[in-house]
């Protein structure tokens, strides 16, 4: 861990105030849970992540949806990739998810291949354009994204594959309720 060098007190009711340069540095918006992790002597905070819980069951939601469209598919927590399936899977698993990726997460934007302006990239120096993003939901919060991938440009997708990556955002979601 890095200090930062700013002390704050708790409060009579046990609260304390996260700064807000550290809040926003670390995409921490009112309402988001945040884990609280202790050993050592030390307290620690992390934003919580129930599509992190749910890396296992997102591994194979990822990949059976790869193997029934034949693209490369990504779940995100909204931070970064937790699971990939298809080609470029190793790369991206781990990768922290572009600016524009991280602004359809936090707006609950969807995007789709033809629908105006140009597909917002995966992570930085990704070789895959985005054919498809939509938002995990759970409990009515965003709690991730599902990104299909094209590896031969941009060719959109069709309607029955739309159908399939929206019951998959939606079976993440229902699982992480």
């Amino acid at each position: 861990m890095t200090a930062t060098g700013i002390v704050r007190r708790i409060d009579e009711l046990g609260r304390i105030v996260i700064p807000k340069e550290i809040r926003k540095s670390l995409h921490i918006r009112e309402g988001d849970p945040l884990e609280i992790i202790v050993g050592d002597g030390e307290v620690a905070f992390r934003k919580y992540s129930p599509l992190e819980n749910l890396a296992g069951f997102a591994k194979e939601v990822a990949s059976e949806l790869s193997a029934a469209i034949g693209r490369p598919v990504a779940v995100s927590d909204g931070e970064r990739v937790i699971a990939a399936a298809g080609a470029g899977k190793r790369e991206a698993e781990g990768k922290p998810l572009s600016e524009n990726m991280k602004t359809l997460f936090i707006t609950r934007g969807s995007y789709f291949v033809g629908q105006g302006g140009p597909p917002p990239e995966l992570y930085e120096g990704c070789p895959h354009t985005v054919a498809a993003v939509l938002p995990v939901i759970s409990d009515s919060s965003a709690i991730g994204i599902m990104a299909v991938a094209s590896v031969d440009g941009v060719a959109p997708l069709s309607d029955a594959d739309r159908r399939l990556l929206m019951l998959s955002a939606s079976l993440l979601g229902k699982r992480a309720e």
